[in-house]
């Protein structure tokens, strides 16, 4: 319990130490989630404001989808700020999420924060630039369609 308690508080400083704006935030379930802490990553807006988008990923376990936050817990300091928010279900039909990815690109949370090194199997900071030949990466939504699309963009 002690860990998952960790994991927001290094998402806290890793949202001080990164650049404003510059940054997307990934993680299971609900951000934000203060009641069960199982249910996703326990963090206060403060923790995350400096982020430019803020993604909740959920997978289907047997015929349950289990539900997401959408935000809700600071859906209006997101709007103010202009945090994008995106719900993300990589088992739904014509979703593409390329996990390979996330999976096999190096792990640079251990140079940014020495002291989170014990967490280097639950959080995962890339360094898109350094993995993309240069490119970074930009997501486009449309709320309407109820689709996004990330791509890597050069220049």
């Amino acid at each position: 319990m002690e860990e998952l308690i960790q994991v927001g508080r290094t998402v806290g400083d890793l949202n001080q130490k990164l650049p404003r704006q510059k940054f997307i935030l990934i993680g299971p379930g609900r951000w934000g989630s203060r009641g069960d802490i199982k249910l996703g990553v326990r963090v206060g807006y403060s923790d995350i404001n400096n982020t430019a988008r803020l993604i909740e990923v959920t997978k289907k376990k047997k015929d349950c989808v289990p539900e997401l936050s959408f935000g809700t817990h600071f859906f209006q300091d997101l709007v103010e700020a202009g945090i994008r928010y995106l719900p993300l279900y990589p088992d739904e039909p014509g979703a593409a999420f390329n996990q390979e990815f996330f999976a096999n690109a190096p792990n640079v949370l251990r140079k940014l924060l020495p002291q989170a090194k014990n967490l280097e199997q639950v959080i995962k900071v890339i360094h898109v630039p350094k993995v993309a030949d240069g490119a970074m990466l930009s997501v486009y939504m449309d709320g309407d369609r109820e689709q996004a699309l990330g791509a890597f963009k050069r220049g």
